[in-house]
Protein backbone atom coordinates (compact mmCIF):
# COMPACT_ATOMS: atom_id res chain seq x y z
CA UNK A 1 0.00 0.00 0.00
CA UNK A 2 0.90 3.80 -0.39
CA UNK A 3 -0.39 6.21 1.70
CA UNK A 4 0.16 10.35 0.58
CA UNK A 5 -0.93 13.15 2.03
CA UNK A 6 -1.41 16.43 0.14
CA UNK A 7 -3.27 19.58 0.79
CA UNK A 8 -6.76 20.44 -1.19
CA UNK A 9 -9.13 22.69 -1.11
CA UNK A 10 -12.95 22.97 -0.49
CA UNK A 11 -15.66 25.45 -0.73
CA UNK A 12 -18.51 26.66 1.62
CA UNK A 13 -20.76 29.55 1.37
CA UNK A 14 -23.37 29.29 4.40
CA UNK A 15 -25.22 31.40 7.12
CA UNK A 16 -24.95 30.36 10.58
CA UNK A 17 -25.30 33.09 14.07
CA UNK A 18 -22.87 33.52 16.52
CA UNK A 19 -19.91 31.54 16.93
CA UNK A 20 -19.89 28.31 14.71
CA UNK A 21 -17.36 25.48 13.80
CA UNK A 22 -18.09 23.45 10.42
CA UNK A 23 -16.00 20.39 9.24
CA UNK A 24 -16.24 19.23 5.90
CA UNK A 25 -14.87 15.62 5.06
CA UNK A 26 -15.22 13.92 2.00
CA UNK A 27 -14.03 10.12 0.99
CA UNK A 28 -13.89 8.57 -2.43
CA UNK A 29 -13.44 4.73 -2.39
CA UNK A 30 -12.92 3.29 -5.86
CA UNK A 31 -12.74 -0.57 -6.07
CA UNK A 32 -11.93 -2.91 -9.81
CA UNK A 33 -12.62 -6.73 -9.86
CA UNK A 34 -11.78 -8.90 -12.30
CA UNK A 35 -11.64 -12.86 -12.63
CA UNK A 36 -8.62 -13.83 -14.79
CA UNK A 37 -7.09 -17.50 -13.08
CA UNK A 38 -9.37 -16.97 -10.07
CA UNK A 39 -11.00 -13.28 -8.70
CA UNK A 40 -8.80 -10.47 -7.68
CA UNK A 41 -9.35 -6.44 -7.03
CA UNK A 42 -7.51 -3.87 -6.28
CA UNK A 43 -8.82 -0.61 -4.78
CA UNK A 44 -8.22 3.25 -3.60
CA UNK A 45 -9.40 5.85 -0.68
CA UNK A 46 -9.52 9.14 -1.32
CA UNK A 47 -10.56 11.65 1.66
CA UNK A 48 -10.58 15.78 2.54
CA UNK A 49 -10.89 17.40 5.72
CA UNK A 50 -11.38 21.32 5.39
CA UNK A 51 -12.69 22.73 8.74
CA UNK A 52 -14.32 26.85 8.91
CA UNK A 53 -14.48 28.80 12.16
CA UNK A 54 -16.25 32.08 12.36
CA UNK A 55 -17.11 33.95 9.75
CA UNK A 56 -14.44 32.36 7.13
CA UNK A 57 -16.45 31.19 4.34
CA UNK A 58 -15.69 30.44 0.45
CA UNK A 59 -12.42 28.50 -0.72
CA UNK A 60 -10.26 27.11 1.91
CA UNK A 61 -7.54 24.82 1.97
CA UNK A 62 -7.39 21.77 3.58
CA UNK A 63 -5.25 18.08 4.56
CA UNK A 64 -5.77 15.31 2.41
CA UNK A 65 -4.77 11.69 1.99
CA UNK A 66 -4.96 9.24 -0.58
CA UNK A 67 -4.36 5.51 -0.25
CA UNK A 68 -3.50 3.12 -3.03
CA UNK A 69 -2.07 -0.61 -3.36
CA UNK A 70 -4.75 -2.22 -1.28
CA UNK A 71 -6.09 -5.58 -3.19
CA UNK A 72 -5.05 -8.57 -4.27
CA UNK A 73 -3.13 -7.99 -7.70
CA UNK A 74 -1.63 -11.81 -8.57
CA UNK A 75 -1.75 -15.33 -8.64
CA UNK A 76 -1.36 -17.80 -5.84
CA UNK A 77 1.37 -20.04 -8.41
CA UNK A 78 1.93 -23.18 -6.50
CA UNK A 79 5.27 -24.80 -7.07
CA UNK A 80 6.84 -28.35 -6.40
CA UNK A 81 10.09 -26.95 -3.75
CA UNK A 82 13.23 -28.57 -5.32
CA UNK A 83 13.57 -30.73 -2.33
CA UNK A 84 11.03 -33.31 -2.64
CA UNK A 85 12.04 -36.17 -0.46
CA UNK A 86 13.11 -35.09 2.86
CA UNK A 87 14.57 -37.20 5.58
CA UNK A 88 13.36 -40.59 5.45
CA UNK A 89 11.27 -40.43 2.55
CA UNK A 90 8.80 -37.29 3.83
CA UNK A 91 6.32 -36.15 2.02
CA UNK A 92 6.49 -33.66 -0.93
CA UNK A 93 7.04 -29.84 -0.38
CA UNK A 94 5.20 -26.96 -2.02
CA UNK A 95 5.62 -23.18 -1.89
CA UNK A 96 3.74 -20.63 -3.34
CA UNK A 97 4.98 -17.38 -4.71
CA UNK A 98 2.47 -14.30 -4.82
CA UNK A 99 0.62 -11.86 -4.72
CA UNK A 100 2.65 -10.08 -6.97
CA UNK A 101 1.93 -6.45 -7.21
CA UNK A 102 1.43 -4.56 -11.24
CA UNK A 103 3.19 -1.51 -11.61
CA UNK A 104 2.56 0.96 -14.47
Amino acid sequence: MLCELYHGTAYADFTATGNMHLSIFTLITGRNTWDVFGPSYNEYQDGLQVSYEGRERGWKMGDGILITGMGDYGIDFWLQHPDTTGPGGGRPRQYALGPMMVRG
